[in-house]
């Protein structure tokens, strides 16, 4: 097939052209592919409005313009837990692709007698329920996904206290949770740390029963333990 020369290779009038139309066409395209087909949210925490957040006796949990500290009392099981749960939760689906990615740091001198949770869709009864998200236990962060009945959960790496680690965990359905977590060296590159591929949540997520989102921390002796986190990002298909 021969070339028109009058157009390969492009000349300024025919590159033009294409701008202009590309120009006039992309935004609207782009637009309507974000406003259509996903669904974002993200917050500093500027405040904590449209959050719940429950201390056991003697916790100071608060905000500031840095952040979040959740905080227990200083007896053994009490508890910090900070959650959102929408009531058109039903736009929130374990059906559909979705991430998210935070921060986090304990800000007390050790990872010992603490347990912490920053979890997409845990219910408050039950840690079997529809969920994904990351877990401490015994220092060790986990990767975890539950699909209403079991749980699965994968070691991720050993965390040190007093150390800043931004954490993502990247949901397809029917298929992997795949868990990066940094370092907590001042880069912060995001490292696939484990996946899961059991126990996968599905389903939309309940407006009664489940959290859009939970940030947990327990004390497991008799001391008062806090964890700090300073922003969360979500996106979803629809």
């Amino acid at each position: 097939m021969a070339i028109d020369n009058n157009f390969y290779p492009p000349n300024e009038s025919f590159k033009r052209a294409v701008e202009e139309s590309m120009d006039e066409i992309l935004p609207e395209k782009i637009l309507d592919l974000v406003w259509n087909d996903y669904l974002y949210y993200h917050s500093f925490f500027e405040s904590l409005d449209g959050w719940s957040l429950t201390d056991s006796s003697g916790g100071g949990s608060g905000v500031t313009g840095a952040g979040v500290t959740l905080e227990t009392g200083a007896t053994s099981g009490n508890q910090s837990t900070m959650l959102k749960s929408p009531d058109h939760a039903s736009i929130l689906s374990f059906d559909k692709s979705s991430r998210f990615r935070s921060g986090f740091e304990i800000l007390t001198a050790s990872t010992s007698n603490i347990e912490f949770a920053i979890t997409f869709g845990e219910s408050i009864n039950s840690l079997t329920d529809n969920h994904y998200g990351f877990r401490l236990d015994a220092g060790v962060l986990k990767g975890v996904c539950a699909d209403g009945s079991a749980i699965s959960e994968v070691d991720l790496l050993t965390i040190t206290a007093q150390t800043r680690y931004l954490i993502e965990a990247r949901y397809l359905p029917n298929d992997k949770v795949i868990f990066y977590v940094s370092d907590g060296t001042i880069s912060n590159e995001l490292i696939e740390r484990g996946v899961l591929t059991t126990n996968l949540p599905t389903g939309n997520v309940g407006v009664t029963d489940n959290a859009w989102f939970r940030f947990y921390i327990e004390t497991l002796e008799n001391a008062a333990k806090q964890l700090y986190f300073s922003f969360l990002e979500y996106t979803q298909k629809r």
